[in-house]
């Protein structure tokens, strides 16, 4: 009976912060990655819904595109994030519910510091760390029962396969904290269930991964990750400039001058851009290694505009001295405190490392947060809980706060109300989306066309789109991570087109979309079409449609 009351007490917290968290901060996409993602499982760029989306598991994925194939008039993708952020909320708000109401006030406390962002401002890559920190959470209150399979197991099981369904790198990353959790309750009493425990989540997850690798394989998908490596390797570090290219490797591989200046912007629509010509080029070049001097610049620069985040950092920091000190002390469970320092320790060994990948963006920040931090709270509050005096667990829970509130006073980048409240109704959303659907509208009424727009035109999108009597699959993005996928010849295929390279910009087919020409692309085109000329061939809502001709 406790157990039902919890679940509901925390079911009611969770429903009451949501709704109003989504009446006063409407839902939307954090970033383009989301629509890109939407788009691609609901089958409004290839034609059909698509299971394989790179970055995530076919499983995850594969059960949205059903969703769209068997009724296409409901959003489902922005349906089931949506679910997964509430359905990991309610499962962290259960882990502190026992605690009464020091939990409840707890998990307010943390929804509004940490939560509330990434609640609203959909993130896949911040959802699936979400996931994950849910897992752990659930497998720490799993623990607690003398049952090997009971349901918090079972739940903690299914949210770490859907964490790595959601985003597969960040799924791993999760699997770490289950395993530090695992490891420092082996030295508990009950060895053997620990042991069994984290063989089946360890099966769990290699049956995750193991038929995830087989689809990618099959699919082709396996052979563009190796192409977005070597891609993405040259453009994010140091590369070989093409002025100081005294061999000729750049000539060797099919580069001029103006394809070294489009691919440095990421335009990836040509024929001599392959995972190859990748590799021969960063093989000779050994300047990639960088200064331990640029690293930390590099590092600074890439964490501080996340205050947000960092301020869970710090309020993480003041919690770990604090129980710490209670452990010395020996208020606390030596056990406990060392699975909490490891999760810290974890923590900023993967921060490091995406650091040194130069790929850091604040929601894989936060993400890296809701994967460690999550469960180091939750096992800390449940720790101070089992002590008679209740001070030191209203002190923890009133030093969040406090921190909290003064971060939030002394340094009003921190705030996350702010924050949130001030993107959720980013002045230009509204008239950006309306730009997009114009743009995609255009589009669907001209389905003999094929349509390529620019980084001007890659417009947020509403999260509940829903195209019923036709989709915008005759338009594509030039460049980015889609270029090269699967997906990405489908949709060409789909087109009636073998290839979209810039010979093709002259069938009379084949259109330019931006807000202007580019320059890049102009010089590009002109290198291998000397009496190319363009011409304004449509305009509308602030967009230029161009056509190239000879």
């Amino acid at each position: 009976m406790v157990l039902k009351k919890n679940w509901l007490i925390s079911l009611i917290v969770v429903a009451i912060s949501l709704a109003l968290l989504w009446i006063i901060c409407p839902v939307c996409f954090q970033n383009n990655d989301d629509k890109v993602l939407m788009y691609l499982t609901a089958g409004y760029t290839t034609g059909t819904p698509e299971a394989g989306t790179i970055f995530g598991s076919f499983y995850y994925y594969g059960i949205i595109a059903l969703f769209y194939r068997l009724y296409n008039g409901i959003a489902w993708y922005t349906v089931f994030e949506l679910a997964m952020v509430a359905t990991s909320l309610w499962i962290i708000a259960n882990s502190l519910a026992k605690q009464k109401l020091i939990g409840v006030a707890t998990f307010i406390i943390m929804f509004l510091f940490c939560f509330m962002h990434f609640s609203t401002a959909l993130q896949y890559t911040a959802t699936a760390g979400l996931v994950a920190g849910a897992a752990a959470c659930s497998l720490i209150s799993s623990m607690e029962s003398e049952k090997l399979i009971n349901t918090q197991f079972v739940i903690a099981i299914i949210m770490l396969v859907l964490a790595y369904g959601i985003r597969k790198q960040f799924g791993l990353v999760g699997l770490a904290a289950v395993l530090i959790v695992l490891f420092f309750e082996f030295f508990g009493e009950n060895k053997k269930q620990v042991v069994k425990k984290t063989l089946i989540i360890l099966i769990a997850m290699a049956v995750a991964y193991g038929s995830n690798a087989i689809y990618e394989k099959v699919t082709g998908i396996a052979d563009f990750n190796e192409y977005y490596a070597q891609a993405g390797t040259w453009i994010d570090y140091p590369h070989l400039p093409y002025e100081e290219d005294v061999n000729g490797v750049y000539e060797s591989v099919g580069w001029d001058e103006t394809l070294y200046n489009a691919a440095s912007n990421w335009f990836f629509m040509d024929e001599n851009l392959t995972t190859e010509n990748f590799e021969t080029i960063l093989s000779a070049y050994e300047g990639t290694s960088l200064s331990t001097k640029d690293y930390i610049k590099r590092a600074y620069n890439l964490i501080m505009p996340s205050m947000v985040v960092n301020l869970q950092v710090v309020i993480w920091i003041a919690l770990l001295v604090l129980t710490n000190i209670m452990a010395i002390k020996k208020l606390i469970d030596k056990r406990a405190i060392l699975a909490i320092d490891a999760l810290f320790g974890m923590f900023a060994l993967v921060s490091i490392y995406f650091l040194i990948q130069a790929r850091f963006p604040m929601r894989a920040y936060q993400a890296l947060v809701f994967i460690f931090f999550i469960p180091s709270v939750v096992k800390m509050i449940n720790e101070l809980g089992k002590i008679e005096n209740k001070k030191p667990l209203i002190t923890t829970t009133c030093l969040i706060a406090l921190i909290m509130m003064a971060g939030f006073i002394l340094k009003p980048d921190t705030n996350m109300v702010k924050y949130t409240y001030t993107v959720a109704h980013d002045v230009y959303r509204d008239a950006d989306i309306a730009q997009s659907n114009s743009l995609e509208n255009y589009v669907i009424a001209h389905p003999d066309n094929m349509y390529i727009y620019d980084l001007s035109l890659a417009l947020p999108a509403d999260p509940f789109t829903v195209y019923k009597n036709g989709v915008p699959k005759n338009m594509v993005f030039w460049g980015g991570w889609v270029y090269n996928t699967p997906m990405y010849w489908k949709q060409i295929h789909a087109n009636g087109l073998d290839t979209l390279f810039i010979d093709d910009f002259f069938n009379g087919q084949v259109y330019f979309c931006g807000t202007e020409i580019s320059n890049t692309l102009c010089d590009y085109i002109k290198v291998r079409h000397t009496s190319a000329q363009v011409k304004v061939d449509d305009e509308f809502d602030n967009i230029i449609v161009y056509d190239f001709f000879e």
